[in-house]
């Protein structure tokens, strides 16, 4: 009877013991793909604020360029 039971048990000890680390396994690669899908949207945000700090500055640069060379054209006009 002995004989008989101990199989029987040490299969099941393994096969729990398989199925752990099977569920283990698919919580890590959850987990591992929730850290990457929020990487990822971090990282999206932070380059849509740059995009939109980048084109800020252009802006600012353009009109800082036109208003100096207006101001250098109504100097020149008022010269003459």
């Amino acid at each position: 009877m002995v004989a008989a039971l101990w199989p029987a048990l040490l299969t099941g000890i393994y096969a729990i013991s398989r199925r752990k680390e099977k569920l283990s396994s698919g919580d890590k690669q959850d987990a591992l793909a929730r850290a990457v899908a929020d990487a990822n949207a971090k990282s999206q945000a932070a380059l849509t604020a740059a995009l939109e700090k980048a084109k800020r500055e252009k802006e600012e640069a353009v009109n800082k360029a036109v208003k100096a060379a207006l101001e250098a054209s109504a100097r020149k006009t008022q010269e003459q």
